[in-house]
Order: structure tokens, then sequence, then C-alpha cells
């Protein structure tokens, strides 16, 4: 059975971090090879508001899949600007996975502060959040801790996913680095009137 895990989020250069693991990184860029140079590539044209929603809620629905990494998704909460996954990781550690429109200072302590109240709740408490239901949790959760490998590490117990970054965020990059959180930046781009992409 699941038992909550005791480490929570510690201080980090003024921030409140999510323990040392994790990185704080911007989407990564794309290269054209011109002979011996790269030379950055920009596909299409920025997406519009809908478009760029869509994407999102895409994201949060295929989220195992975006981040690669096994996750035990509890419950969703809707945001002003996004939304909020209380999951937990294949140690059992409790996580924060947050998809958001928008991260600026007062949303990323927003988010430290959400990821501290997971993080502290009791085993009943959190399994209560699970979308299945109290009674289906702990066979469920078994379930998924029987296919995982032996042994496993813990990752970042908070991971942001945002379409944009206020530059006291992108200033910040490096501190958050280091208290263990993971800062993705998404872009999407629309190619043609057919494809769109999400980087």
């Amino acid at each position: 059975d699941w038992e909550p895990s005791t480490r929570v989020p510690t201080c980090a250069g003024g921030h409140r971090g999510a323990g040392r693991r994790g990185k704080a990184a911007r989407s990564m860029a794309m290269y054209e090879l011109d002979g011996n140079h790269l030379l950055p590539v920009r596909l299409g044209r920025s997406a519009d508001a809908i478009t760029l929603s869509h994407s999102l809620v895409a994201i949060q629905r295929q989220i195992v899949d975006v981040l690669r990494r096994p996750l035990f998704p509890l419950s969703w909460e809707e945001l002003e600007t996004g939304a909020s996954l209380t999951a937990l990781d294949a140690t059992g550690q409790v996580v924060v996975v947050e998809v958001l429109e928008n991260v600026d200072s007062a949303g990323l302590l927003a988010a430290m502060s959400r990821l501290t109240q997971a993080a502290t709740a009791g085993r009943r408490e959190i399994a209560s959040r699970y979308a299945g239901g109290l009674g289906a949790f702990s066979q469920d959760w078994n379930e998924f801790r029987e296919a995982m490998p032996a042994q496993v590490e813990a990752g970042p117990r908070l991971t942001i996913l945002s379409a944009s970054l206020e530059p006291d965020v992108v200033g910040g990059l490096g501190v958050l680095a280091s208290s263990g959180l993971e800062i993705h930046e998404v872009d999407v781009r629309i190619v043609d009137e057919s494809r769109i992409v999400v980087v």
C-alpha cells in the first residue's frame, strides 16, 4: 500500500523548491545545419489563442506521454490559467504537474504552495483525491507499482509546462534548477492549415 512521503519542499535561493531532483529549462531550440553552422529554425507561425488552448488541453490529457516518465494521476484541479495535477511517481512520492498558459513569479509561488499542501497531506486525503474513487485506489496503485522496475528514482516534485514564461521567472531559472523544479516552455506553431507542431 502507498504511504505518504515525509520529504517536503525545501528552500533554495529565496524560492520554495521541490526537493533536489529535477531541472528548470526552457523548450529546446531547433536548428538547421547550414554547412558547418547551426541556424535557428522557427517552424510556421505562432498559434492563435484558440489553437494554443486546444494544445494545452491535449498536453493535459496526455501528460504521461509528454513527460515520458511513469505517473499515477490522482486528480486535476482547474485553475484560472490552466490546470494542476496531483499525482504519485513510481517511488510513491507526491508530485504536482501544472499545464499553464502563463507563469509569472506569483503564479510560481502559487504552484509551490499547491505542492506543499499536497506533499503534507495524509494517506487517506491523498487517496480520496483519486479520480477512480477511494475504494479503487489501493488496487490500482498496487497494479501500477507492480508494473514498475524494482529500482526507481524519484523525479521532480513540481513540473510546470507553460506557453509563456514571464521575465521574472526566466531570470530565476538557474535558482529554480537548484531547488528541484522542472519548467518547460511550450511553443505551439502552425505549420500549415492541417499541421500544428507543439515543442
